[in-house]
């Protein structure tokens, strides 16, 4: 699991990793752009859109992967 967030850590520094430049730079915009749930806990803040159908969960300071970002978003398939 590590390992998995070191890379995409990595892959946050281009725009087509996330969406964002950086994973400080996305978790600052979803918290400017409101109509998002936000929460930490477990070493995590989780913010949950759910107008995109999207949850992300990002290290806090002090995790070995930070900064760091995870995004997973419903996608619907052949329906």
């Amino acid at each position: 699991m590590i390992g998995f967030l070191i890379v995409l850590a990595a892959m946050t520094a281009t725009p087509d990793g996330i969406g964002y430049s950086s994973a400080p730079a996305a978790l600052e915009a979803l918290k400017a752009r409101g109509g998002v749930t936000i929460s930490e806990g477990g070493g995590w803040t989780t913010v949950d859109d759910k107008v995109n159908g999207t949850l992300w969960s990002f290290t806090l300071p002090g995790h070995p992967a930070h900064p760091a970002a995870v995004r997973r978003t419903v996608v619907m398939e052949n329906g």
